[in-house]
């Protein structure tokens, strides 16, 4: 585990940026675990080059995927690290995170969201192919 502390400034290609530093500890498990899901999932054609994200909610912190960063090359120490209420603790969360952590706030007992961009997908929806909505069994489930 990485111990944190305190609010710190960096200084980042000529930008001040401002992180969030919670009282507890980041998990460093949590962090890997996220970027092997992103990995696994662009090895399966299941996301693009730099599309699609994996967030995991622990102890208070949002675990998610960065953004600009290469999926299918993805380390521990490329996963962002958020609060709940928006702050960064470290890292540039993927530009999709206020939709994760809505979902954290609205469904009571997620702990894991994944929303990926299937490359085939895209090119079905693109060629104006409509999926049958009775074959996609998580809208029987909603």
């Amino acid at each position: 585990m990485l111990q944190t502390g305190i609010t710190l400034l960096r200084r980042s290609r000529g930008r001040v940026r401002v992180f969030y530093t919670p009282r507890g500890p980041i998990e460093k498990s949590v962090m890997s675990d996220v970027a092997e899901v992103l990995r696994t999932l662009y090895e399966r054609g299941l996301v693009q080059a730099m599309g699609g994200n994996v967030s995991v909610l622990h102890n208070g912190l949002v675990y998610i995927s960065p953004t600009r960063l290469f999926r299918g090359g993805l380390r521990w120490l490329d996963v962002a690290v958020m609060t709940m209420d928006g702050r960064v603790v470290r890292g540039r969360p993927s530009s999709e995170w206020r939709m994760h952590i809505a979902i954290y706030r609205r469904l009571k007992g997620v702990t894991a969201v994944v929303h990926a961009h299937p490359p085939a997908l895209l090119a079905a929806d693109a060629a104006g192919l409509r999926l049958e909505a009775s074959l996609l069994m998580e809208l029987k489930q909603l």
